[in-house]
């Protein structure tokens, strides 16, 4: 006699599905909320203190031409 793979029953399989939605929900949002901006390095203070706000974007660096 053969053995034969049966599918999983309905309540696994959705348990399964839930599991994986959840995760790539989770992956989705990504894990950089304690990342430090990067502001050069020779920026004044005004500058690094408003990159660390989200809705206050630093500035572009200037091009040192």
């Amino acid at each position: 006699m053969r053995a034969t793979m049966l599918p999983p029953p309905p309540a696994r399989a959705l348990a399964l599905a839930l599991a994986f939605v959840l995760a790539s929900v989770v992956a989705a949002h990504g894990g950089n909320h304690g990342q430090k901006p990067m502001v050069d390095k020779d920026a004044n203070w005004m500058t690094k203190h408003m990159a660390g706000m989200s809705h206050h974007p630093a500035p572009p660096l200037p091009s040192r031409r």
